[in-house]
């Protein structure tokens, strides 16, 4: 009799288990909330979770950024050298500018943490298309062929005043092209000299993952099951952390988050997260 109330009351404690981790016989579990969610967020395929970093010489006159390229030294991933470049502006007085030209390389080691192409959303199978190269006679048509069979007008020579100083255009014109960077005059300053040399790269770079690690509530009253609705409050946290997820991000290895998401049950393919 003992035997047969322990197995009574073992029953009813795993029915009542099942009842906390779903709602409803068909209604959203905790296992079924958990796969739509890692499987339908961008937040939580691999690779999505990036920063950028710009190499190369440019120039960066924040403190911040700048402190934030130091600590990415210190932490291998980067090579990492500033240089003061004064500006000196002659005017009715003269003043001098402070800039701050950086040389930012991504290390061996850095290298490892390149992301070539970062999930930014979940793709719908159905909706890929095979494209296909098809020539119509309209592609022929290129603009402005219209205008074929018009004249040109000729062009009235443009008489220059006599008094516009020479000097002054010939000043403009190379101004304009030591702006452009191409060129450098022997004159140049020491400024105009760095700015002509700054190039620079964009990379992606990992960041961190994010994982699971608890369905927290489920809610799905009569009335919400009955449309096919349902709601959880879930915790994830940030796993895999990166020095650039450290340092440009502020993400901390084993963080742990708390959110909540909205689903709705199609039929055929079950839960889905319902978009906000």
């Amino acid at each position: 009799m003992r035997k047969t109330s322990k197995i009574v009351m073992g029953s009813l404690m795993g029915i009542c288990g099942l009842m906390l981790a779903s709602c409803g016989g068909d209604a959203l579990s905790k296992s079924s909330a958990k796969s739509a969610l890692e499987d339908q967020l961008v937040m939580f395929q691999d690779s999505s979770q990036v920063v950028r970093l710009v190499t190369g010489y440019y120039e960066e006159n924040d403190e911040d950024s700048r402190f934030a390229l130091k600590k990415l030294a210190a932490a291998g991933v980067i090579d990492y050298k500033v240089d003061l470049i004064i500006e000196t502006r002659q005017g009715w007085y003269t003043r001098q500018y402070n800039h701050y030209f950086v040389t930012v390389n991504l290390t061996e080691e850095g290298k490892k943490y390149i992301v070539s192409d970062p999930v930014t959303e979940i793709v719908d199978k159905d909706m890929e298309v095979e494209v296909k190269e098809v020539a119509y006679p309209e592609d022929s048509v290129a603009p402005g062929d219209d205008l074929n069979s018009i004249t040109p007008a000729v062009e009235a020579e443009l008489e220059i005043p006599s008094d516009i100083d020479n000097s002054s255009s010939s000043s403009l014109s190379s101004r304009s092209s030591s702006s452009s960077g191409t060129s450098v005059s022997a004159a140049a300053s020491d400024y105009e000299r760095a700015l002509a040399k700054v190039h620079s790269e964009e990379y992606y770079l990992l960041s961190h993952n994010n994982k699971i690690v608890k369905i927290q509530k489920i809610y799905c009253p009569e009335e919400q099951e009955k449309q096919g609705l349902a709601s959880c409050v879930y915790i994830y946290e940030h796993s895999d952390v990166t020095p650039f997820g450290r340092i440009l991000n502020g993400v901390t290895e084993g963080d742990r988050v708390k959110s909540a998401a909205k689903f709705v049950k199609f039929i055929g393919s079950g839960w889905e997260v319902q978009e906000e």
